[in-house]
């Protein structure tokens, strides 16, 4: 599977050195980008549901995740509530969801 950011952005995204854990950052990138598969219902493979044009959106709501769940690893915060997607993502990526009949 293809990755919306690669893990040079990431590193710029979140202040990063050289020095950060690829092991961790490469997970978090190919989550993200397989979350926002899911959620709109389009493949970084090529084909007919492919981002296109919207790749560059597709991208800046990867990083936005990727910095929520690198900066709250936990599930659960105590000093927050809980939600689904942080609420940047979701008007980001609600533009690029394929709605089927």
């Amino acid at each position: 599977m293809a990755d919306l950011v690669t893990i040079d952005q990431v590193r710029e995204h979140l202040d990063l050195d050289e020095g950060a854990d690829v092991t961790l950052l490469t997970g978090l990138i190919a989550a993200a980008s397989r979350t926002i598969e899911l959620q709109t219902g389009r493949t970084l493979a090529d084909g007919p549901t492919t981002f296109g044009d919207d790749k560059p959106v597709a991208a800046m709501a990867a990083l936005l995740l990727i910095r929520t769940w690198y900066d709250n690893p936990e599930a659960v915060s105590a000093n927050s509530a809980v939600v689904e997607l942080p609420l940047a993502v979701s008007w980001l990526l609600w533009p690029l969801k394929r709605l089927t009949a």
